[in-house]
């Protein structure tokens, strides 16, 4: 017969160095979920973009180990928000000017006023979500049978 005695202090290293193992796992999933979803959303705002404006208003910030924000920087591109969420019918009315002006063709137009039919709207931080969950939690099973 073999005993085994393991000391108080090894059952005390042992918990923090797993204690340890748990934090550390712990950081790199929120780092790549938060990552992994920034990357989706971003390829989906992609088809939205003409000038590059709302592509470099997405944001990837890390607030402390456990914490990330992921989001549009409404500061950069003010209509990020309207592109995701969408709007309702409505007027715009020109503000600084007497007249809106616009190209249609090869023509300028000018209207005092014009009446926008609403756009649905395109989710892609929703759907990134969406996306990225399910495959999060398949990897998070993998490293969590790794260790």
């Amino acid at each position: 017969m073999i005993r085994i005695n393991i000391s108080d202090e090894a059952i005390k290293l042992f918990k923090a160095k797993s204690q340890n193992l748990k934090e550390l796992i712990r950081k790199r999933a929120v780092a790549k979920l938060a990552d992994e979803i920034y990357q989706n959303a971003f390829n989906r705002a992609d088809e939205h973009t003409q000038t590059g404006v709302l592509l470099s208003a997405l944001y990837n910030r890390k607030k402390s180990d456990l914490h990330y924000e992921v989001g549009i920087d409404n500061k950069r591109a003010s209509y990020g928000i309207f592109v995701h969420n969408g709007t309702k019918a409505h007027e715009i009315r020109a503000k600084r000017r007497k007249f809106l002006r616009w190209v249609v063709g090869s023509e300028f137009v000018f209207a005092k006023k014009v009446k926008h039919p609403g756009y649905k709207g395109d989710p892609f931080f929703e759907l990134a979500v969406r996306d990225e969950v399910p495959k999060f939690e398949r990897w998070l099973e993998r490293e969590i049978k790794r260790v």
